[in-house]
Order: structure tokens, then C-alpha cells, then sequence
């Protein structure tokens, strides 16, 4: 059987990455070698390691897949968010370090005074979870239209160990959802989608050709998503009320606008790495508890 060096097809593989204009070549190749052999990736810095002919084999096809612009975090299986792993399966939105500015605010809100949290959207799970490990009180639904997102976050509720804290529920934002069940204080909290239509076609290719179109494009300039959560909320008259946001930094005016139209008054707000504003709090006032029956849906995870 062939055998060959872990040096030599490293440097082979970040040969090939670069020249299909993958940006960080040589850490990707590294990556995807140390994930086949379980090593960790700082481990070929001083060892030359003997790769077997299945090995090479499998390293081969996922270089391959990558200069398609395939992510590497699809090609992986897993990605890290807010220091835990997640379980990242094809066709379900990647989580981003921008949305960490979400939990941060959160944090610096202390949710420790909500009952219960819904998350809009949920993708991996990875914002429920996360906040599920800040705060062990906290009830939360987490919310997604698609079923494949909903498998995925209900495998890393799992290998996170937060089955009773994490209730799934499929729907469209807020429409399946009863507010008389949820327990005030209430947040909300979303990263919905807001890529314009024009700024799509902007995006690279690891988004456009893989990514879920659903899970990033929104209509009405990238505002679609917030003004319909916004307008959903006018039937939850629950009080105290909050609202979470990731957003794109050049719709917060607009966002904060339509919010305080419907009675939403911006608490607080936090900005990113780049310095960029990226999550807006929101409380809603003058606002009066209430019943309101709607169908309410979920995925038992028992």
C-alpha cells in the first residue's frame, strides 16, 4: 500500500487551494488533514506524519470539493461557536462570529429576569445553546420554517446535553406560535435574513452556490424579515416584552423606525469586532398581557 508524507501533500494541497484563489490555503489544507487523522491542526507545525493510501484518498476529494467553493465548515461536518462545537450539516445556514455580538448583548442584558426565550430562525441552534450554557433557568424555543435546520439543531442540542432546556418548533417566525404559552418576561431574539436581492449578487461563492437562498435573502431592501417579526409581535401583547436583533449595520435606522412605530423603544445596542453596529435590544411598552390562540407546533426531542 502507498504511503505518503503529511508535509508533501500539505504542500501539494495548499498548491491547489491557492491557485483556485482560496484565501487562507495552507490553514484550510491543514484543517481538512487533521480532521481525517483526529489530530489536532497545530500538530503538523512539528511532525511529518505517514499517510496511508485511504487517507490520501479521502484528503484528495475534499481539496477537490473545496476549490468548487464548497465551505469548509460543510466539508468538516462541524464548526465553533461562543467555544462549543457545532454540527454543521449541508444546506443549513453557517454561523457566523458576528452573531457572538448577539449573545454578547444578551449578556450584558443578563436574561437572568426572562422566564423565556424564543429564537427566531435557529439555524444550528447555535444562539439557543448558547445561551442556554449563559443561563441554566432559561426556558427556549427554538423557531425554524425549515426541517433541516430543525434536524441539525436538534443533533446539537443533543451533543450539548440541553434536550430538557431546548424545545423545537417548526414555523414560520411567529405564526404557529401561542403567546399565552410562554412565560413573561419574554425575549425574542433573531438573526433573520438580510442580504438584499442586489447585494446577493455581491456574496462569494461559498454562499451563493451553497448556502440556503432562504436562510440570508430578504425582499424590501434586506428589511422584509424585521418589519414582518415587528408586525407579528402586534398581537403579543405580553409584557415585559424584548427584542433581540442581529442586523446589517446599515439598516439600523430603519429597523429602529419601524419598531418604534409599533411600540418598541431601543434599549441598548452593540457593535462588532470591526467597530460596525450589529445587535439592537428593543423593549416593547405600553403593552398589556393577553391570550391569543394560535396553532402551536413542535418537534418532540425525547
Amino acid at each position: 500500500m502507498n504511503s505518503y508524507s503529511s508535509s508533501e501533500i500539505l504542500q501539494q494541497a495548499t498548491v491547489e487551494l491557492q491557485q483556485a484563489h482560496i484565501k487562507e490555503a495552507r490553514f484550510e489544507a491543514e484543517l481538512l488533514l487533521s480532521h481525517l487523522l483526529n489530530v489536532p491542526k497545530e500538530y503538523f507545525v512539528h511532525q511529518n506524519m505517514s499517510i496511508d493510501n485511504n487517507i490520501y484518498t479521502e484528503f484528495k476529494e475534499l481539496i477537490a470539493k473545496r476549490k468548487t467553493r464548497c465551505p469548509i465548515q460543510y466539508l468538516l461536518g462541524e464548526w465553533e461557536f461562543w467555544s462549543f462545537q457545532l454540527l454543521i450539516s449541508e444546506g443549513v445556514f453557517i454561523p457566523r462570529p458576528e452573531t457572538e455580538t448577539l449573545v454578547e448583548l444578551a449578556l450584558e442584558h443578563n436574561l437572568s429576569h426572562c422566564k423565556s426565550l424564543i429564537d427566531l430562525g435557529t439555524g444550528t441552534g447555535n444562539i439557543s445553546i448558547a445561551l442556554a450554557k449563559e443561563f441554566p433557568e432559561l426556558l427556549i424555543f427554538a423557531v425554524d420554517i425549515s426541517k433541516q435546520a430543525l434536524l441539525n439543531a436538534r443533533n446539537n442540542i443533543i451533543l450539548n446535553g440541553l434536550t430538557k432546556r431546548i424545545k423545537l418548533v417548526q414555523s414560520d417566525f411567529l405564526t404557529a406560535l401561542n403567546p399565552g404559552l410562554f412565560p413573561a418576561p419574554v425575549m425574542i431574539i433573531s438573526n433573520p435574513p438580510y442580504i438584499s436581492p442586489l447585494e446577493a449578487t455581491q456574496l462569494m461563492d461559498e454562499i451563493k452556490l451553497y448556502e440556503p437562498v432562504t436562510s440570508y435573502l430578504a425582499d424590501n431592501n434586506g428589511l422584509e424579515c424585521y418589519f414582518r417579526i415587528i408586525q407579528q409581535l402586534d398581537t403579543w401583547n405580553l409584557r415585559p416584552l424584548y427584542l433581540m436583533f442581529e442586523i446589517a449595520p446599515h439598516l439600523a435606522d430603519a429597523i429602529i423606525e419601524y419598531a418604534q412605530i409599533h411600540s418598541f423603544i431601543l434599549m441598548n445596542s452593540r457593535y462588532d469586532l470591526g467597530g460596525l453596529q450589529r445587535a439592537l435590544l428593543f423593549e416593547r411598552v405600553g403593552a398589556d398581557p393577553c391570550v391569543c390562540l394560535q396553532r402551536h407546533g413542535s418537534i418532540n426531542l425525547n
